[in-house]
């Protein structure tokens, strides 16, 4: 069973800026190093969930 979780925009934002706060380096780093297959798979899950975030919040 899947689980459906609402938001507010501002919830999002927030869950967004906590997962970046998570990582050792920026956001832009982490979009570098994704682009060049250098991800752990906690840092990938991570930006999973920061694109997936994005595009709820329409970025």
């Amino acid at each position: 069973m899947t689980n459906v979780e609402i938001l507010t925009a501002e919830e999002a934002r927030r869950r967004r800026a906590d997962l970046l706060a998570q990582l050792p380096f920026s956001e832009d780093e982490l979009r570098k190093r994704a682009a060049a297959y250098q991800l752990t798979a906690d840092e990938d899950a991570i930006l999973d969930q920061v694109d997936e975030l994005d595009f709820l919040l329409g970025k």
